[in-house]
Formats: structure tokens, sequence, C-alpha cells
């Protein structure tokens, strides 16, 4: 169907409260196990960056391991919202060219922050990233590319 412009708006906004304190949370608490889980998840994301299908799943598991990160179970628990989020979101946002590559750097910019224990790195990468992402939403949205 197509995308409700509301709910998708309401759902940015939640990510964006969310995802960046928990980036700064996953760069104070991860484990050696819980990294291993971000890099992989992007390792596979810049294998896949040319396509925006096979890019979704590997994207949506480095958003949920970076919750699994903090360590805090409310946050874990959220993680299944933001995994159907981020299906549509990816969907939405990668429908102009260079996608879904482009957000690549964001991506690699907020691994590296919580890699270095960076708490307000990792949480300034990660509102550039969403930031990024509603900008392309809203983009696609308004050029009538909403159905997903």
């Amino acid at each position: 169907g197509r995308a409700e412009p509301k709910f998708g708006a309401d759902l940015l906004h939640v990510r964006a409260v969310v995802e960046p304190a928990a980036a700064a949370m996953a760069a104070r608490s991860h484990t050696r196990k819980t990294l291993n889980a971000i890099e992989e998840a992007y390792a596979e994301m810049a294998r896949t960056a040319h396509d925006a299908t096979l890019y979704a799943d590997p994207d949506r598991r480095f958003h949920k391991a970076i919750l699994v990160a903090t360590g805090n179970d409310v946050m874990v628990a959220f993680a299944a919202l933001t995994e159907a989020a981020l299906g549509m979101f990816v969907r939405i946002a990668s429908r102009h060219a260079g996608a879904p590559g482009a957000s690549l750097p964001l991506h690699l910019a907020i691994l590296e922050a919580i890699r270095r224990r960076d708490a307000d790195g990792a949480y300034a990468a990660m509102m550039a990233l969403l930031d990024r992402t509603s900008r392309n939403v809203q983009r696609n949205v308004r050029r009538g590319h909403s159905k997903i």
C-alpha cells in the first residue's frame, strides 16, 4: 500500500529520540560480542550497497545490533519496532541515485564512534544518519514514490 505520511513522520521522530541515545549507550557499554554483531552487519551493508533490496536486511541488523549493544532490555524490545520501520524507510529513502550506498559513510561513522567508546560521537553520527533518512523520505514521498 501507500506509506501513511503522518505515521512515517511519527516513526522518524521516535527514531530520532531513541536511536541516538542507543548509539551513545552502545558506545559506553558494548561487549566484544555485541560490537562484532554491529561490525558484521555493516560489512554486509557494504557488500550489498548496490542493491536496496539486498541492503535492507543488514541495515535492519545494524540498527538492531546497536540497540542490543546497549545492554538495556527496553531498548532491545524497541528493536522490533525499529526493524519494521527500517524496512519501510529503506524502500522509500533509497529511491534516488546513489542509494543506498550513499548512507554507508554515515553508518561507518556510527560504527567507528561506538568502537572508540565515543558516546557523544556515536550520538551525533546517528543524528546525522537520521537527518539524512528523514530528508530522503520526505523528498521521495513528495515525488510520489511512497508506494511500499
